[in-house]
């Protein structure tokens, strides 16, 4: 966020999104801790991003849970890694009804975003 905030203008905004720790997707992961996604080894809490916010001169100007568009299919092949019975299995078998695949939905699963602004100096 340092470096982020030295290449940002002077009325510079920073997107930022990140795994969140209150999500569904991390209590789905912390039941299962020895099995995770190497890109989210860290998960961040609305009150850390906060404070490195404040250390590093920028302010929340937005934030809110991020909506993921998914279909059964994908849902299964996520949530295949972590084996919750039942809830695995039954996905397994709803994926194999083809025409429920063609249906999306939204969820909030694990992710928070964030805009930030560079404070003025």
């Amino acid at each position: 966020l340092k470096k982020a905030n030295m290449l940002l203008k002077k009325d510079g905004c920073l997107l930022l999104v990140t795994p969140y720790s209150k999500a569904l997707g991390a209590h789905i992961q912390n039941m299962n801790i020895n099995k995770y996604q190497l890109e989210h080894v860290f998960r961040f809490k609305k009150e850390t991003i906060l404070k490195m916010c404040d250390i590093t001169n920028f302010d929340i100007a937005y934030c809110e849970q991020v909506w993921k568009t998914m279909n059964i299919s994908y849902m299964a092949s996520l949530l295949n890694a972590y084996s919750l019975f039942p809830i695995t299995q039954i996905l397994n078998l709803l994926n194999k009804l083809k025409f429920i695949n063609k249906i999306n939905f939204k969820i909030k699963l694990g992710n928070i975003m964030f805009i930030l602004k560079k404070k003025q100096s």
